[in-house]
């Protein structure tokens, strides 16, 4: 036998240990990087996210810096360490935690929130300096669902407004444009909604009609609105199930909408086609937790970040699949104990088609980020298997890896050599797929 062949039976040795060794153990999948810590813990408070252009992430949510006390803040990596700006403290209610977020071509941002007045305003971040808070709508009680900016410009925020007064289930739905308000259901309980603006600007959203337990579609079309059922029967929805039903548009404008249907507590997933709407059911594994978020990456593959609570713990999860291949891969992100309070979450994906996940971790006292780990393996596939274990034999103890490929990609930590340390890195991952390669 040839030393390259004895190098390669041994690892395939080795391979076949960190096998066995993978039923006990996994190598990390995502990187979680700290947004904020020691924020408080606030029952019910919505967190939300966008991406610009750069792939950078700006995030809006609620922190109780003393008790009692709210602040409405925003946070990004632009500068490669996270910074939290505290935008509202003075004039927020307690009862309406929820903020949503936008970001135009231009990086100005957005922040639509209820001030403690029951008004709906808003601030804009523009150059590194934030506005003066200004009114969006007045004179009744007001909920943000969400908000986008069109292609060519302009602010969209769809919100419910209660129709007599905050104790009140009996609501409308408005979507506000630049052009002014419609109304686009009304004398229902409106608490879920989401919104997005296509390639035309026209608006396209979803939400629980929750009088009729169903699910909802809207798109406008020049000057008419068409509304559609998506699922019926899904249950009884409760009130502020905020981020429940979530919609993304792919490359073609087509709309994917994931939602919970309350009726069995699974999770499911729908997009529009020819024939209608055909919903699938993404994980109808028991304990399925209310809130979930939806992207779809330039491939058109779709990313859903939800939640399921087992055993007094929430596990924050990420499933992809496509409209018609189904769901290739599901896994867990992290988990953390649940301590009565829910975590809330975003997720969008960036340049590289990466999901970017930011959530609460209450439990924790934490805000938190999660995007995938690199692919390190040699043939750059993110599946460690039998073909990176042969690259590693082909080179190995090669000296001088220094270069653009790094011997093949065998020498994973860099060190010019191809050694013993980077069979340990790629037998520690044995087995372990990891995005894109896994999409």
């Amino acid at each position: 036998m040839t030393h390259t062949g004895i190098k390669l039976a041994y690892l395939y040795i080795i391979a076949a240990v960190a096998l066995l060794l993978s039923c006990y153990s996994l190598a990390a999948n995502w990187d979680i990087q700290i947004v904020k810590s020691n924020t408080g813990t606030i029952f019910g408070a919505s967190i939300d996210m966008v991406l610009d252009i750069n792939g950078v992430a700006h995030v809006v949510y609620f922190d109780e810096y003393t008790y009692g006390q709210l602040s409405l803040v925003y946070a990004t990596n632009g500068q490669g360490l996270w910074s939290n700006v505290p935008v509202e403290q003075e004039n927020l209610t307690p009862t309406a935690l929820k903020a949503v977020i936008a970001i135009d071509a231009n990086n100005v941002v957005y922040i639509v929130y209820p001030d403690s007045e029951e008004n709906l305003i808003y601030r804009t971040k523009e150059n590194g300096q934030w506005s003066s808070s200004a009114f969006y709508a007045q004179g009744a009680w007001f909920l943000p669902q969400d908000a986008e900016i069109g292609a060519g410009g302009g602010l969209s925020v769809l919100y419910s407004k209660m129709l007599y007064d905050a104790n009140s289930s009996d609501t409308a739905l408005v979507l506000q444009r630049p052009g002014g308000a419609e109304v686009i259901a009304e004398h229902g309980n409106f608490q879920s909604g989401s919104l997005a603006i296509d390639s035309l600007s026209n608006p396209h959203l979803c939400y629980y009609d929750a009088l009729n337990d169903v699910l909802k579609y809207a798109v406008k079309d020049g000057n008419s609105w068409t509304i559609e059922t998506v699922d019926a029967n899904t249950g009884d929805v409760p009130s502020s199930v905020w981020n429940s039903a979530c919609l993304a548009l792919d490359g073609y404008d087509v709309p994917h909408i994931s939602y919970l249907d309350f009726q069995s507590t699974v999770l499911k997933y729908a997009h529009r086609q020819s024939g209608g709407w055909a919903p699938q059911v993404v994980d109808n594994t028991a304990y399925i937790y209310r809130q979930n978020s939806i992207a779809v990456d330039s491939n058109d593959n779709v990313h859903i970040c939800y939640k399921r609570v087992f055993n007094d713990r929430l596990f924050l999860k990420h499933a992809v699949g496509t409209a018609s291949g189904g769901w290739q891969f599901v896994e867990t992100i992290t988990d953390f104990n649940l301590a009565g309070n829910p975590a809330y979450l975003s997720i969008a994906c960036d340049n590289e088609d990466k999901p970017n996940i930011c959530y609460s971790a209450p439990s924790l006292f934490k805000v938190e980020y999660a995007v995938p780990l690199v692919c390190s393996d040699p043939d750059k596939n993110c599946r460690v298997d039998f073909f990176d274990f042969s690259i590693l034999a082909q080179h190995w103890y090669q000296t001088g890896c220094a270069s653009d490929d790094y011997c093949g990609g065998a020498d994973i930590d860099k060190s010019t050599i191809v050694d013993n340390n980077d069979l340990n890195l790629l037998a520690e991952s044995w087995l372990y797929c990891s995005p894109p390669g896994c999409y």
